[in-house]
């Protein structure tokens, strides 16, 4: 089970049911979680309140105010669906997003290089 909370990430659709802390939604190899504390205030924010989805893109001024320089860049980098799809899981350790066996084994014996 760990190894599988490792390499799960969620994949942004909308972002509606996402939330911005607490959920492992980077895509980063090493940590998919955001790492800049969380305000009281912004408590249960959706990932989608970070979004301008009529434009696809990050809204850089919220998003630079809020999270540290790591997190920021991790979302600037985030590809954004032509439309709003439904948020989806993925295995950040498999190039088709799938989990195998062989990347778990693959991740367990340090082969895995940064996706």
């Amino acid at each position: 089970m760990e190894l599988i909370k490792a390499g799960a990430r969620r994949r942004i659709g909308s972002g509606r049911n996402t939330c911005s802390w607490g959920e492992p939604w980077f895509p980063d190899v090493n940590n998919g979680y955001v790492m800049t504390p969380m305000h009281v205030q912004l408590r249960g924010t959706k990932v989608h309140s970070l979004v301008q989805m009529n434009e696809r893109r990050c809204d850089l001024d919220v998003i630079q105010d809020i999270f540290q320089s790591r997190d920021t860049r991790l979302i600037k980098h985030i590809p954004l669906p032509l439309n709003e799809n439904t948020n989806s899981w993925y295995w950040i350790l498999d190039e088709k997003g799938e989990f195998t066996v062989k990347s778990g084994y693959r991740w367990l014996q340090g082969e895995v290089n940064d996706a």
